[in-house]
């Protein structure tokens, strides 16, 4: 009995040893495991967080470069480094940009530089961005880009021909040709000519002399393309660069978010106009006020009127017209309208439109220039508007600059019309007397309107330096006695235009 006993706490001990080395086991194999999971989720966090700080670094070699562009557009000659390679070791000819974000502090180095043989363009933009920065940065990723600058580098330029549009690019001088003088002294660079009244655009010897050579040329492909080879680029006005630099007392209407739309009542009869909403009229004394109901719209002579008083009692919802308007406006949306009746010396910027183009309660207003009972001079006075930019009567009309500094488009929209087409034929003046009612210096721009004009010239008056003009539109019309002259003074800054670049190259580094 003895022995048994001794055997059973023996054989007792061996099966606690062999359970010890299961747990050792066991607590090893997890232990592997965990550190091995461990390991793994702290591999795809670093690789997550690698591909974070790339794609941050390759957003801000991207931002860098985009603000380089930025920089171009206001200056066209503007470089870091005069050499065709930029400094590998981020030296002295590139521009530092920092950018704090709640993330951290994330550095970006631009160069700009003159194209090296092998590249194309005007000007190589190379951009680094670093995450976060670029003493110690996890990332770095790099771009470059090829730019071809664009330039008002045309007396008269219209945007490039669409084949699915058949007036965009037109430049249709016929109605000038008839019975009147036409003289461009500068390029033409246009989609479509018409000069001979036909409405069959782009004949060689019809609408445009012998030379240069045609402007569409050969084509095997079916249906042709009618898109002409393009030399130039179109620039694009940017209207909230031009907000921006308009000091706020030259900003039309004031405040810029005030409502320049309502409803004309069916109480407005004889020249009185009654409108439905509260406060419209107050401080629009000399403005002018358009109709753009049904069947009106234009700017014939029916369809709009100035202000002549604001009488005092109704809430300036009441006004006094200086033509009669009866009921013919009744019910319709009328509009307010910047009015310049008189002349304006150095008043630099003058920026018609609520806010700018883009924002929240933004205002395609309008501008008039009213010439029915007086002449008006602008001089070193430039006028971007949001809308139309329209010249009514037939005195004279001087635009010119003074004196050396910065220079601006003279009348400017991006999606208004231009319209100066007072019958002036019907005075009785000689050709050259008519065409010395429009004495025109600088840029008239409408990136995506019609310009349409009649009878216009340099200015007599001024240094022969600056007597120059320059016509852009989507497309143009000429009338009357015209003559354009290229003169580069005319527009010696480039502000507020953001050049479209014929070629735009990205290379990622």
């Amino acid at each position: 009995m003895l022995h048994k006993t001794q055997y059973a706490i023996r054989n007792t001990h061996d099966a606690k040893g062999v359970a010890l080395i299961i747990v050792i086991f066991a607590m090893m194999l997890f232990a592997v495991l965990g550190w091995t999971l461990a390991n793994l989720q702290s591999g795809d966090f670093e690789i997550n967080l690698r591909n974070l700080d790339s794609e941050r670094a390759l957003g801000l070699a991207e931002a860098g470069a985009q603000w380089a562009l930025n920089q171009l557009s206001q200056n066209a000659s503007w470089r870091t480094s005069a050499d065709t390679i930029c400094n590998v070791t981020v030296g002295s000819d590139w521009s530092a940009q920092n950018l704090n974000a709640s993330t951290g502090q994330y550095n970006i180095y631009v160069c700009c530089r003159p194209p090296q043989a092998t590249e194309s363009g005007d000007a190589v933009i190379e951009s680094i961005g670093y995450a976060p920065y670029q003493s110690s940065y996890r990332a770095m990723r790099q771009v470059k880009v090829a730019v071809s600058l664009g330039g008002l580098t045309n007396a008269v330029m219209t945007q490039p021909a669409d084949p699915d549009v058949a007036n965009k690019g037109l430049l249709n001088w016929w109605p000038a040709r008839q019975n009147h003088t036409i003289q461009i002294e500068g390029n033409v660079y246009t989609g479509h000519y018409d000069g001979d009244g036909d409405a069959a655009y782009d004949e060689a010897g019809q609408d445009y002399d012998d030379q240069p050579a045609p402007i569409l040329p050969q084509d095997s492909e079916s249906p042709s393309d009618e898109r002409r080879n393009f030399t130039a680029s179109y620039p694009s006005i940017d209207m909230a660069w031009f907000y921006n630099n308009t000091a706020a007392g030259n900003r039309w209407p004031s405040p810029s978010n005030r409502d320049i739309e309502a409803a004309a009542l069916a109480t407005s009869s004889g020249s009185t106009l009654n409108v439905d909403q509260g406060g419209f009229f107050n401080g629009m004394q000399n403005m002018a006020v358009r109709n753009l109901g049904p069947g009106h719209g234009t700017w014939n002579d029916g369809d709009w009127a100035v202000i002549n008083t604001v009488p005092g009692g109704y809430n300036y919802t009441r006004a006094t017209l200086d033509r009669t308007i009866g009921d013919d406006w009744d019910n319709d949306t009328v509009k307010l309208v910047r009015r310049v009746y008189n002349n304006v010396f150095n008043d630099g910027l003058r920026y018609t439109g609520g806010l700018a183009s883009g924002e929240a309660g933004a205002l395609s207003a309008d501008l008039l220039i009213d010439l029915r009972s007086t002449d008006v001079e602008l001089r070193n006075t430039y006028h971007i508007c949001e809308g139309d930019i329209v010249v009514k009567g037939t005195n004279e009309l001087t635009i010119r600059f003074t004196g050396t500094g910065t220079r601006y488009p003279t009348l400017a929209t991006q999606n208004g019309d231009i319209i100066s087409i007072e019958p002036l034929e019907a005075l009785a003046l000689s050709e050259s007397q008519r065409q010395r009612l429009r004495q025109i210096d600088g840029l008239v721009y409408s990136e995506f309107g019609h310009v349409n004009l009649n009878y216009i010239r340099p200015p007599v008056t001024s240094s022969p330096s600056f007597r120059g003009n320059l016509v852009y539109g989507y497309r143009i019309t000429l009338d009357g006695a015209t003559t354009v002259t290229y003169v580069p003074a005319v527009l010696s800054s480039s502000g507020g235009f953001i050049f479209a670049s014929s070629e735009l190259n990205w290379q990622e580094q």
